[in-house]
């Protein structure tokens, strides 16, 4: 019990890597927005470069992620986020380029470092023993967190009060250092090798898991997403938007220290994923339905103090599925997946606020996340019934 287990060197190192990664990744969209305010365009461009970003990232994760192997991670990471340093380190040295020259490095930046989470996640649980593994999946959400909760003030302070370029220089030296320490990183050992023809029916069988991935991302944009609408609907300053996003990643952060804690908690992974995701679920939709700023503030803290658990309980889910030498890609998968749901979210309560109020958005994204979650449930049980049926009969 406990996280003394995870004090090694090739862990701390790890912790380097896995942390520099992930706050360019946050601080991007943001500054991407800053970065345009003054130029033509303004906002909309800002929003279409960082749109270009996150799509990027999502084909990245896709298409590099798809040939990962598990024996042969540290090279093509430290390549892939070396790659995106220099775009970032480029885009802060011409910010007057024509826009066709942004996109361009916005596209380089996001896709080759996209590999990240699901390469450096998968490389941990080779560092620490298997009973410290839901630990250190446990750590790798709350980096994670710790990186979204930080980005927004970095990226403002840099953008407002020095100069619109600063935040990406700052990303470029950050995803460099973690390309540093991802070679760094102690070697994995061999692992045997799924053949390619099993490959894809193996990632292709854990679609559920990519679902409820999806599904929690989701949710997790409709909350994020609508709030400053919801707000201003109930005449509460939009400002306090910031404090409650921050109140609810501070609140995963907690919320999955604590899921470490434990060896293993009761009930499988997936019992454990698809419970938690309905938790949450619950916890947004009482976001919309409390009135006033204590009703926002009690569903948001109260959903994200279970958000880190039901992303680990999804990760450790999704190992158990898949050969050890398909979890990098995996991951991946998983990555596209919730920029899947992010983007689809975005798009579907835009529609709804359009036509009804921001309880009512929110409500929506609640009812669509129950639904992929129950879905995901019940096909992974008539998976499960299958060969118990085939096994009886061949008896």
């Amino acid at each position: 019990m406990g996280y003394r287990g995870l004090a090694t060197g090739g862990v701390a190192v790890w912790l380097v890597a896995t942390l520099f990664s992930r706050l360019p990744v946050a601080m991007m969209p943001l500054a991407l927005v800053f970065f345009a305010r003054e130029a033509p365009g303004g906002y909309a461009v800002g929003a279409v470069l960082a749109a270009v970003y996150t799509i990027a990232e999502t084909v990245g994760a896709l298409v590099f992620g798809a040939r990962l192997r598990g024996s042969f991670l540290r090279r093509p990471l430290g390549i892939g986020l070396l790659i995106s340093a220099f775009a970032v380190g480029v885009f802060a040295l011409v910010p007057d380029a024509p826009l066709v020259v942004h996109i361009l490095l916005t596209v380089v930046a996001g896709a080759p470092a996209a590999i990240a989470p699901g390469s450096l996640r998968s490389l941990v649980t080779g560092l620490v023993a298997e009973n410290d593994v839901p630990r250190a999946l446990s750590v790798d959400t709350m980096l994670n967190q710790a990186a979204w909760a930080l980005s927004p003030a970095i990226v403002s302070v840099l953008a407002l009060r020095f100069d619109a370029s600063l935040p990406f220089a700052v990303a470029a030296v950050s995803t460099a250092l973690s390309a540093l320490a991802v070679w760094r990183l102690p070697a994995g050992k061999p692992v045997p090798e799924t053949p390619a023809t099993g490959r894809r029916r193996a990632l292709w069988s854990a679609w559920p898991v990519y679902l409820t991935s999806a599904a929690a991302m989701y949710l997790l944009a409709t909350a994020e997403l609508t709030l400053p609408a919801l707000l201003e609907d109930r005449g509460v300053a939009v400002g306090w938007a910031g404090a409650l996003l921050t109140g609810f990643a501070v609140a995963s952060i907690v919320g999955g220290f604590c899921y470490g804690l434990r060896d293993r908690w009761p009930g499988s992974y997936r019992t454990q994923s698809n419970l938690l995701l309905l938790v949450v679920t619950l916890f947004v939709a009482v976001m919309a339905l409390l009135p006033g700023l204590p009703g926002a503030a009690i569903g948001l803290l109260l959903a994200g103090l279970f958000q880190a658990a039901l992303l680990t309980a999804r990760n450790l889910s999704l190992r158990e599925r898949l050969p050890e030498d398909l979890h990098a890609t995996g991951y991946s998968m998983m990555y596209v997946g919730s920029g899947v749901g992010y983007g689809v979210s975005g798009m579907a309560s835009g529609a709804v606020l359009a036509i009804a109020s921001p309880s009512v958005a929110v409500l929506f994204g609640v009812g669509v996340t129950a639904l992929a979650g129950v879905a995901g449930f019940f096909t992974e049980r008539r998976a499960e019934r299958r060969p118990e049926m085939v096994s009886s009969k061949e008896s």
